[in-house]
């Protein structure tokens, strides 16, 4: 089973992941969970430092933390995992973070639901 976090301000991208992978969810191939505050995620995560998803999911535009000092908080925490960025602005725009951080790929919204499971492999 994947597990992955979500990490995003939008209230609504919750049950738009759970609707459009809600098979893959059922199977048992999938496992998300899903965060709309930042802090609160890097909060949940410091609890749980050998718990390691196999993607994280971060929004980069949001209002209390944005995507990119996310990332960097967890890399600085010494987190391997794989990172993912999602945003509706250009990849271009963060290119020069993205190999800084290790940050493995760029969805762009709106999301194109068959290239998130190509990259998750489910």
């Amino acid at each position: 089973m994947k597990r992955i976090l979500v990490l995003d301000d939008e209230q609504d991208v919750d049950f738009i992941f759970k609707v459009m992978l809600e098979d893959e969810i059922a199977d048992g191939k999938l496992h998300i969970d899903f965060f709309s505050n930042p802090q609160e995620c890097l909060d949940d995560l410091a609890r749980r430092p050998n718990d390691v998803y196999d993607y994280i999911l971060s929004d980069i535009n949001m209002p209390q933390i944005n995507g990119v000092q996310f990332a960097r908080v967890l890399r600085n925490r010494g987190y391997k995992g794989r990172i993912a960025f999602i945003s509706a602005y250009l990849m271009d725009d963060y290119e020069d973070d993205m190999k800084i951080l290790n940050i493995e790929h760029f969805f762009s919204k709106p999301l194109n639901f068959n290239e998130i499971k190509a990259v998750l492999q489910i």
